[in-house]
């Protein structure tokens, strides 16, 4: 009896054994912080031993002991890992050149005297219609009445 399965396209799976799957696994499990901290200082131990000429299967094997108890946790954060690299475009930025102080400057002032102008126009029609609409509203007395308010409340 094989343990070959078959995936969504129909090819044949193998068993997960090759050393490229064992090796993504432990880099897995050590992106996700579910290696344990006594399996890291051994490992570290080892190479620090072991110098540039160390075993990697040795390093593997010590990141996949223990995946056994590793549950749907570390599953869910792997999914949520993946979904997060996938699915979500990282924002690129495009260098801006920067802009000197009188540009800026100069834009801000235009921009604030359009949307003053713009307000002005607004409240002077405004008022034009309000006046042939209610020919016996007094906008004078209105105003009058709002500046004696205001110097009252700020005691002149």
């Amino acid at each position: 009896m094989s343990d070959d399965t078959k995936n969504e396209t129909g090819a044949v799976m193998r068993p997960d054994t090759s050393l490229m799957n064992r090796c993504a696994l432990a880099w897995l499990r050590m992106e996700l912080g579910i290696v344990p901290p006594a399996r890291l200082a051994e490992a570290r131990k080892y190479l620090e031993s072991a110098g540039d000429q160390f075993d990697g299967r040795k390093l593997i094997d010590f990141c996949l002991e223990g995946r056994a108890g590793d549950g749907d946790a570390a599953l869910e954060k792997a999914m949520r890992r993946l979904h997060a690299a996938v699915a979500v475009e990282p924002m690129a930025r495009r260098p801006r050149r920067k802009t000197s102080l009188l540009v800026r400057l100069s834009a801000t002032l235009l921009g604030r005297t359009l949307v003053f102008l713009i307000t002005l126009v607004f409240v002077v029609v405004l008022l034009v219609l309000a006046q042939s609409l209610f020919p016996q509203l007094d906008i004078y007395a209105i105003r009058d009445t709002v500046v004696t308010q205001v110097q009252g409340i700020l005691g002149k």
